[in-house]
């Protein structure tokens, strides 16, 4: 499983406006790399379904943005 800041730092700690962005092998918080703040674990969607589970974050978005669709 993917996990950002599993170290608990406080300075990292995600507030509200902060978008995380995976792309490939690229994780953004804003314009800043993060990935030494993550557990170097790449998610991998599959076909059907894919859960998600978001923990210590009251409000929170999960959206998608595939350049193609295969089938």
């Amino acid at each position: 499983y993917f996990e950002y800041n599993p170290a608990k730092e406080p300075k990292w700690a995600l507030s509200i406006g902060n978008k995380v962005v995976l792309n490939g092998h690229y994780i953004h918080v804003g314009n800043t790399s993060v990935m030494d703040r993550t557990n170097r674990y790449f998610p991998i969607l599959l076909r059907g379904d894919n859960n998600f589970k978001i923990e210590e974050l009251p409000y929170y978005t999960i959206t998608f943005d595939f350049r193609f669709k295969y089938d």
